[in-house]
């Protein structure tokens, strides 16, 4: 999976808990530790209410029993992409006001010092 991480970033995985050499569990740490904005949504085969809630508190969107209700799947990545654009959002627009500020700031200072400058003149 990592391998494949490296030339391509998915905004979306779907992972079992159960899988050869890893588990469902260890990716999602591993994905939200590295990208925060990934949806991953959980499936298992058994309905393993600590399992599901260890899942949920290390951010999957959902944790889905097998067999897969597809209409459910579906309604949680559409809820995990949703939150996501809402982070991207809010991300960018606090990036714009901490550079405006900058920015006024900067203005503010460049007018104060040459007020004082014409002031002793």
């Amino acid at each position: 999976v990592w391998e494949f991480m490296q030339e391509v970033v998915p905004h979306v995985i779907i992972t079992d808990v159960r899988m050869p050499g890893t588990n469902g569990l260890e990716l999602l740490a591993q994905v939200t530790a590295h990208h925060s904005d990934m949806v991953v949504a959980v499936t298992s085969g058994s309905p393993d209410v600590q399992m599901a809630i260890e899942a949920l508190r290390a951010g999957a969107i959902d944790f889905i029993v097998k067999p897969i209700d597809f209409a459910a799947l579906h309604d949680a990545i559409e809820r995990g992409l949703n939150r996501r654009r809402a982070r991207v959002r809010q991300r960018r627009y606090q990036v714009n006001l901490e550079h405006m500020i900058l920015e006024r700031s900067r203005r503010l200072i460049l007018s104060s010092q040459a007020l004082a400058q014409r002031t002793r003149e």
